[in-house]
């Protein structure tokens, strides 16, 4: 059985390491590639190949590494999924709870 490859571009080398360790640090199952960079990224992306793109929250212009990616032939069909910063909510100030965005009451 072949591994899932996944593709990661994090910059900051601290989020880096918090990936490998809680999520990536599985060998038998994925493929990682890091890229710290988004021109290291397009060089590798064609013969890596990866399953899955990551996009780190410490990305600079994730919609612009969206639209290369789109714009290879390799890169149409693969999913990416963009990690933001955890944004912390005030408890119990309408429209602010987590929920509402589920919901739509949020003003």
């Amino acid at each position: 059985m072949s591994k899932s490859k996944i593709m990661l571009l994090e910059a900051d080398v601290l989020e880096l390491r918090h990936f490998h360790k809680e999520i990536f640090d599985t060998d038998q199952i994925f493929q990682v590639l890091v890229c710290k960079q988004t021109d290291e990224l397009m060089e590798l992306f064609q013969n890596f190949r990866p399953d899955i793109l990551v996009i780190g929250p410490a990305t600079s212009g994730p919609h612009e590494v969206i639209q290369k990616i789109r714009a290879l032939p390799e890169g149409q069909g693969v999913p990416v999924l963009t990690l933001n910063d955890p944004v912390e909510m005030e408890p119990g100030v309408r429209g602010r709870e987590p929920q509402d965005s589920f919901t739509g009451t949020a003003p």
